[in-house]
């Protein structure tokens, strides 16, 4: 059972809405996690007072983060924090890089062509489904209703 828990959650404010029913089925299949959210800036606030989420990381991929030092820097912070498994929403490479080379030992999300770096992979909708079902549909592809 993972003590510590990074969701890596999507780039827009409606997307990051549409992640909250999934936050809360992970909340109740892990009770006592900590439960850390990756997020760009711009969508803090939306997850600010949510009570299922322990911690929000912000990734500034365009400011702080976005020179090579700025993102071995964030990669350090993150690799520190030493989570036991990512949760990748967000279907892009450098997401699961930075998971990977956080150390992070298990990493699960959609499967794409490309994805070798995931250690779970679920497979994608056959067709397209609203994003709530989307995010949700990750967390139950591992077992979490």
């Amino acid at each position: 059972m993972p003590r510590k828990i990074l969701v890596i959650n999507v780039n827009w404010l409606g997307d990051v809405l549409f992640s909250t029913p999934a936050l809360r089925a992970l909340r109740g299949a892990f009770p006592d996690a900590h439960i850390a959210c990756l997020v760009p800036e711009r969508c803090r606030e939306i997850l600010r007072h949510n009570p299922r989420l322990d911690e929000i990381i912000v990734y500034d991929e365009s400011g702080e983060h976005c020179s090579p030092l700025g993102r071995l820097r964030f990669i350090r912070k993150l690799r520190q924090e030493r989570f036991d498994i990512a949760y990748i929403l967000h279907p892009s490479r450098k997401r699961a890089w930075l998971a990977f080379l956080a150390g992070i030992p298990e990493r699960v999300g959609y499967a794409t062509k490309s994805w070798r770096l995931l250690t779970r992979e679920i497979p994608r909708p056959k067709v397209t489904l609203p994003k709530i079902e989307t995010y949700s549909g990750l967390f139950q592809g591992c077992g979490i209703k």
